[in-house]
């Protein structure tokens, strides 16, 4: 996605006073930005603007600079209002914002001089990048969803209204040639070498090895940005699971979720472009007061401390991933409505992330969360997702960008 900077100001004010303020915000935020430009007339601040963007800032350097403001914003996309605290700056952002709130147009005001702002820029400029990156967005189904998902089954229009395309590709087509190489053995030692421990052998993580490796080259040849694999059908006719394959490619920075879940999947793909870092996809198995158990037999090692590789719970066959998380770490949980109209997420705290309960999933993390409950009153399908970090200020702009419902938890 492209950004633009564009600086917008009267050719009434002193030219010395706009030059340094113009340094000034370039010297705060500039670098955020693909291009930066200038406009000191309605028609140039169009001109600039005409490029294929996906999110522009408009910084009001001066009041009288509405107009031109409002001829850049025209096409529609996603638009952060900067302003400074001096030379009308602030009162040309507000009468700029009401305008393009009133015409549809997805857009904040960012007072630069508070603190905080240019965090509050990065979390929109990711949400416009999100809502932009689903356009086009090819998640690769492995299989149909599983049998157990009977709410979470979007309808195809609902896709196509954010832009994302389904490629469907059988189970069989993965499960083709599934035989360990030379390399898979010597990275199951390494994998195995690296763990706090393990409780299956060198063979059966260099089974499970075999298909990430192959889920990897399908999305290749899929043309494929994500992925989700109807899992549990792999243990029957595989002989293994796909929990190794979807912890390593989720540390590839492509993600994969779990059961052929698409509306997950989704919510996996858009937290992990505000956050930045992996996500982990997983059954809230408890929720008792402020509190949620999340347990799944598959997370990115890259969220883990340590990890200990171990069979997957239910059928204790094949290879699962019990992470080890840092406690007291922030962390956000959220999920997309099956219907892709809500967008629910709550911030919390990890208190347990160490997997220490029998009857669960391998993998174990205790969220402090306030409003918890909200998941049981209102319940929204058997899986969300958590990313570390507070990633709130940006979900709900996405929110607004695509118009979903911001549903807080807490």
């Amino acid at each position: 996605m492209r950004s633009l900077l564009l600086h917008v100001y009267s050719p009434l004010h002193d030219e010395g006073l706009v030059e340094e303020t113009v340094k000034w915000i370039e010297a705060r935020i500039g670098w955020m930005f693909d291009d930066v430009e200038r406009a000191s007339a309605p028609e140039k601040a169009s001109e600039k603007a005409s490029g294929d963007y996906g999110f522009i800032a408009i910084s009001h350097i001066t009041g009288g600079s509405e107009q031109m403001a409002l001829r850049a914003a025209a096409l529609g996309r996603p638009t952060a209002l900067i302003a400074h605290s001096k030379m009308n700056s602030l009162p040309a952002a507000l009468e700029t914002i009401s305008a393009l709130k009133s015409r549809g147009i997805p857009s904040w005001v960012i007072p630069l001089w508070r603190e905080g702002a240019e965090r509050r820029l990065e979390n929109v400029m990711r949400a416009a990048e999100a809502a932009w990156r689903l356009k086009g967005h090819r998640i690769m189904v492995l299989g149909d969803p599983s049998p157990w998902l009977i709410y979470s089954l979007p309808d195809t229009r609902v896709l196509s209204r954010l832009g994302v395309e389904i490629v469907k590709v059988s189970l069989k087509e993965l499960m083709r040639e599934l035989r360990p190489g030379k390399e898979d053995e010597d990275e199951a030692r390494r994998l195995v070498a690296r763990s706090e421990s393990a409780h299956v052998g060198v063979e059966d993580v260099a089974k499970a090895l075999t298909l990430y490796g192959k889920i990897k080259r399908m999305m290749w040849e899929n043309g494929a940005d994500s992925v989700t694999i109807r899992c549990f059908d792999l243990i029957k006719d595989a002989g293994t699971t796909a929990c190794l394959a979807v912890s390593m490619l989720n540390d590839d920075g492509l993600v994969a979720g779990c059961e052929s879940d698409i509306p997950s999947t989704l919510s996996m793909v858009i937290a992990h472009t505000l956050s930045r870092g992996p996500v982990f996809m997983a059954n809230p198995a408890l929720v008792e007061g402020d509190r949620i158990l999340l347990a799944h037999c598959t997370v990115a090692m890259g969220l883990s401390r340590s990890y200990r590789l171990m069979t997957h719970f239910e059928s204790g066959l094949g290879v699962g991933v019990a992470g080890v998380l840092a406690e007291g770490v922030e962390a956000t949980l959220m999920r997309i409505s099956a219907e892709a109209d809500v967008l629910r997420a709550g911030v919390g705290e990890i208190v347990s992330g160490k997997p220490s309960r029998e009857g669960y999933c391998r993998t174990q993390v205790e969220l402090r969360i306030p409003g918890a409950e909200k998941i049981l009153r209102e319940p929204m399908g058997n899986h969300y997702v958590m990313t570390l970090g507070d990633i709130m200020d940006g979900l709900e702009a996405f929110t607004e960008i695509t118009g979903m419902r911001f549903d807080r938890i807490g």
